[in-house]
């Protein structure tokens, strides 16, 4: 028998597979397992200052699996009776913090569709083409109940007409 062939002849005996079973019919099996992966869902919605503008007002919808969170935000920042700037797009980001029921903290970036409104009476030029938009945020929430809490969202839109950034304070409705 040639060093080569011998491991197969071995796995190939009837003792060898009835040891290996009587081994392993004690451990669980992974697929067995209960699932360790972490689900949850959130929309959050919240208004606080903005830089270059006076109020800003976010509202996201976000989706994480383990440790990874997709987002889709809407951001928008401006003057009660002027000119506003909107972003629409996706980010993808990362929980930061240990798992806990309680609260979370979660970074994250993307990309977006800027726009530039012009409101008011004044506001007779045509609103600009849009533009794309690099997005940033980090999102602390903190569960009051199981499926309600208030959170805090920082923000930031960087583009070629009016970057802008800010802080809002508001409520998230979902699963941490």
């Amino acid at each position: 028998m040639s060093p080569l062939t011998w491991p197969t002849r071995l796995a190939s005996s009837p003792l060898i597979t009835i040891a290996a079973a009587a081994l392993l019919a004690s451990t669980p099996a992974a697929a067995q397992m209960p699932s360790a992966h972490r689900t949850g869902f959130w929309a959050t919605g919240a208004i606080g200052p903005t830089h270059p503008y006076k109020i800003g007002i976010v509202a996201t919808a976000a989706l994480r699996y383990n440790r990874v969170v997709v987002r889709a935000r809407y951001a928008s920042t401006g003057e009660f009776s002027g000119d506003w700037f909107e972003d629409v797009g996706m980010l993808v980001g990362a929980v930061v913090t240990p798992t806990s029921p309680h609260g979370q903290l979660t970074v994250g970036a993307g990309v977006g569709h800027v726009r530039w409104r012009h409101y008011g009476i004044l506001a007779a030029d045509p609103d600009p083409p849009p533009s794309v938009g690099f997005l940033v945020d980090a999102e602390g929430r903190l569960a009051l109940t199981p499926f309600l809490g208030l959170t805090a969202y920082v923000f930031g839109d960087l583009n070629s007409r009016l970057s802008f950034g800010g802080v809002a304070f508001g409520l998230f409705v979902g699963k941490l």
